[in-house]
């Protein structure tokens, strides 16, 4: 055997101490890993007991409500406000023509004077003033001097 096909003592004690640590940091590394894998088990296991006391106490308290659900439905409609419902100033424009004048008229009239973003067809004046009739009317009472709901 030749002197050139043996490794020198001191490259073989080299490669010796090179895979110790390379084994001591695989086992480092799966200490922690499984340490790591504990503590993802025990955070989901908290979120599924936390999750059931949640559902638990909900189910048992009910929902709490103020007001009926109708009300709660009307007060949280979809889509966008009437635009009458929103413009004060065009609200009272037509208030102080319904007694007098058809909806066609008023809105012909509200085409003259309002810019074109506050427009507001026939129909649409129809459509207020019919829901503005059904809806409750609030009050003052001239004896108590408070607001009286006639419902």
């Amino acid at each position: 055997m030749r002197s050139t096909d043996r490794p020198a003592p001191d490259r073989e004690i080299a490669l010796a101490d090179q895979l110790r640590q390379a084994k001591e940091q695989i086992e480092s590394a799966n200490r922690l890993f499984d340490e790591g894998l504990k503590a993802v088990s025990m955070a989901r296991e908290t979120v599924a007991e936390c999750a059931r006391l949640a559902s638990d106490q909900s189910l048992s308290e009910g929902v709490l409500a103020s007001a009926p659900v109708t009300e709660h439905r009307r007060l949280h409609r979809s889509g966008c406000p009437p635009k009458i419902d929103q413009d004060p100033a065009l609200q009272t424009f037509i208030l102080a023509r319904l007694d007098r004048l058809t909806y066609q008229e008023i809105a012909d009239e509200i085409a003259a004077a309002f810019p074109e973003d506050r427009r507001v067809s026939k129909s649409t004046v129809h459509a207020w003033h019919k829901r503005r009739r059904k809806a409750p009317r609030f009050t003052w009472s001239r004896r108590s001097s408070q607001m009286d709901h006639p419902g």
